[in-house]
């Protein structure tokens, strides 16, 4: 199917942001230049984009050697370069957890951290959940944001805005928070399932990762698989649930309402109540407050001491991961989450159960790594791709066919 002109030009526009987000500030003739595209052409989409607020004139970059397309940048003369609008706060990025939720006003050109200057908790009555937002929105940001975009954890139809099943948080399930947002606060609102958002905040800090899957462990344990610079989508709404793999031998309820899955191990709660019940013969132990178990779990797998019941634990994730890894073909691995905030080793121990189990540790290597979370990132990516660059299957199709879209720059 051949584009059409307007298609090619939203494509270009998708292209020229791209660049500036990714890599930084350029000016028009080094952007036609690079992503081949007329230079008339180039400067009439700049001039859109600039008028649409998206973009703005900066200074080059310090560098003198940066100034590459021939253009030298003598004093008083205007430098001509070209940047993502970085000022005006004007997406409200909103985390919805299980116990807290949190939120931030972000600039297009997204956080490097992760802080979230607003926080409460969630309460069990999700009308009242929209209510906190739609206050907190309102009261927080002086030129107030553009577009919410929340990170939602469960089965979500990030289509339709609802929560299909969440098993920690059953509550979201009630009402559809796409919709109901929306009314509230009269923004429009984008709803992302939580671990997809963690792999689009990392591939947009690392732009050289392209292909990967992410495993999070936090309330529960859940993944999100990046091939070719794009996430993975099947057919429905179902992505990643790993967590919920039951695990032979284990009776632990689950939040899902089966007995025996992954998370009730793996996930944060059920490693503190795994350490707790090694512990069981001490009084003392019992009245201990789950920050300190954690707290000195990290300590005794920091001085090198792996107790048995988390070596068995990462056995069992690392049977499931490879499982995965089998059926994708996939040869990385990034764990966020958990395991990464207690470190000491266990990303080697983990990537031995991973090596000894997946297909490609037969004759390869799968690469394993602790990572940190990168979810602010990630909402300021999908907010961009789903609400200002929003595209037709046209344009979807010839987007992923030249590697080009702009929430995996």
């Amino acid at each position: 199917m051949s584009a059409t002109p307007a298609t090619l030009r939203r494509i270009n526009r998708r292209r020229i942001f791209a660049r500036l987000w990714r890599n930084g500030p350029s000016s028009r003739a080094m952007l036609a230049r690079e992503l081949d595209i007329s230079p008339p052409t180039t400067s009439k989409i700049v001039d859109q984009l600039i008028a649409e607020g998206l973009l703005q004139p900066c200074e080059p970059p310090a560098r003198d050697d940066a100034c590459s397309d021939g253009e030298s940048v003598q004093p008083g003369r205007p430098a001509g370069y070209l940047s993502v609008e970085r000022d005006r706060p004007r997406i409200g990025a909103v985390q919805l957890g299980v116990r807290h939720t949190r939120l931030a006003f972000l600039p297009l050109i997204g956080p490097r951290d992760e802080h979230w200057p607003e926080a409460f908790d969630t309460p069990r009555d999700m009308n009242r959940w929209i209510k906190q937002i739609a206050m907190r929105l309102k009261a927080g940001a002086a030129s107030g944001p553009e577009v919410i975009v929340v990170s939602v954890p469960g089965v979500v139809d990030e289509q339709r805005g609802r929560v299909l099943f969440s098993p920690n948080l059953h509550d979201s399930e009630s009402l559809n928070l796409r919709d109901r947002l929306t009314e509230a606060t009269g923004l429009p609102t984008i709803l992302v399932q939580e671990i997809r958002a963690l792999a689009l905040g990392h591939r947009l800090m690392f732009p050289g990762d392209d292909d990967f899957l992410l495993v999070d462990i936090g309330e529960g344990v859940g993944a999100a698989m990046m091939m070719d610079g794009r996430l993975f989508q099947g057919p429905g709404s179902l992505s990643g649930e790993i967590g919920h793999v039951p695990i032979s031998g284990n009776a632990r309820p689950c939040g899902c309402g089966r007995d025996g899955c992954l998370e009730t191990l793996l996930g944060r709660e059920g490693l503190i109540r795994s350490a707790r019940e090694a512990q069981r013969g001490s009084r003392r132990q019992r009245a201990v407050e789950d920050h300190d178990i954690w707290r000195a779990l990290g300590e005794s797998i920091g001085r090198g001491a792996l107790p048995a019941w988390l070596d068995r634990t990462l056995a069992h994730a690392g049977r499931v991961i490879a499982t995965a890894l089998n059926l994708t073909g996939q040869d990385r691995v990034i764990i966020t989450g958990a395991l990464a905030e207690l470190g000491g080793g266990l990303e080697a121990r983990l990537s031995r159960h991973i090596n000894a189990m997946a297909m490609l540790g037969r004759f390869g290597n799968v690469r394993v790594s602790l990572a940190v979370r990168y979810r602010a990132a990630g909402l300021v990516a999908a907010a961009i791709e789903r609400h200002w660059f929003a595209q037709s299957q046209t344009d979807a199709d010839s987007v992923t066919a030249s590697g080009q879209g702009i929430d995996h720059p």
